[in-house]
């Protein structure tokens, strides 16, 4: 393919998955910074993760990079942008916000936040124009940044106004498991058996 500024989803599916179809493979790490009222922010923890992006007809994003909610009822503000090309590098962003309600029903101490709260996400990725561009390259290396902001999840002990959360991941495209950090990798195999090889079970 070749970068043009009206084809952001495009550009974006490249550098973020492959094009064959078949789940490719992230590791990050990076940390969760607090902020309540009244306080500087301060570091809470370190995160370390991995995930798989596979490509898909991606329907809720127009051609634009208009990003169309496919939940109602929501305030939803959601954006591909044109990617950027800089030197022999291409950085193709997206961005989401939205509010979404608390649950009807209370949730049990400690239980995850879900989608209640007010989130609001950018993530970065950058790769190198002539991969991108190179028809017969499957898998084009990749490295990302993402930014979170939301309020504190319920298991950290905070109440729902007291600030809020903000992480901060640096990322790469990797080959497959065997790059993953080895305490990484254990841990996941310990706690998700059979995961790195089947993500999609």
């Amino acid at each position: 393919m070749t970068i043009s500024a009206a084809e952001p989803v495009a550009t974006l599916a490249r550098i973020r998955a492959r094009s064959d179809g078949q789940p490719v493979l992230w590791w990050w790490h990076g940390e969760v910074l607090g902020k309540r009222p009244g306080e500087i922010a301060r570091r809470l923890m370190r995160i370390n993760g991995v995930g798989f992006n596979r490509l898909r007809l991606r329907y809720l994003i127009e051609a634009g990079g208009l990003i169309r909610p496919s939940f109602p009822g929501a305030p939803f503000d959601g954006q591909v942008a044109a990617p950027l090309v800089v030197g022999d590098r291409v950085w193709s962003s997206e961005r989401l916000a939205a509010q979404f309600p608390a649950p009807a029903t209370p949730a049990v101490p400690g239980a995850p936040k879900g989608l209640a709260g007010e989130p609001m996400e950018v993530t970065h990725f950058c790769a190198a124009l002539a991969d991108v561009n190179d028809p017969l390259l499957t898998v084009v290396p990749a490295t990302m940044s993402h930014t979170t902001m939301w309020s504190f999840y319920p298991w950290m002990g905070m109440e729902a106004d007291a600030g809020y959360v903000l992480s901060e991941i640096i990322g790469m495209k990797i080959a497959g498991p065997a790059d993953i950090p080895a305490a990484l990798r254990e841990r996941i195999e310990s706690d998700h058996p059979g995961f790195l090889a089947n993500p999609d079970i």
